[in-house]
């Protein structure tokens, strides 16, 4: 909640892409355009993950990804 308060300009600008992105997904609902809706699908879950990784977890450590994992190009 501090980072919240002590950066409420940064939090707010945050919310009102949210709020833009979740306007195109009722657009893409009422158009009822699937291609659409994932896209701003997308667009909402990067919006909340940059938020979240913002103030809610900003100290995560996230480990590598196993090497037999790692795509073969």
């Amino acid at each position: 909640m501090r980072r919240i308060v002590v950066n409420r300009p940064v939090f707010d600008r945050f919310a009102l892409r949210l709020r833009d992105a979740a306007f195109d997904a009722l657009a893409a609902i009422d158009a009822q355009d699937p291609a659409a809706l994932a896209r701003a699908g997308g667009k909402l879950e990067e919006r909340c993950e940059s938020c979240h990784v913002t103030f809610w977890y900003p100290n995560q450590v996230i480990p590598a990804l196993p090497a037999d994992m790692v795509p073969q190009r």
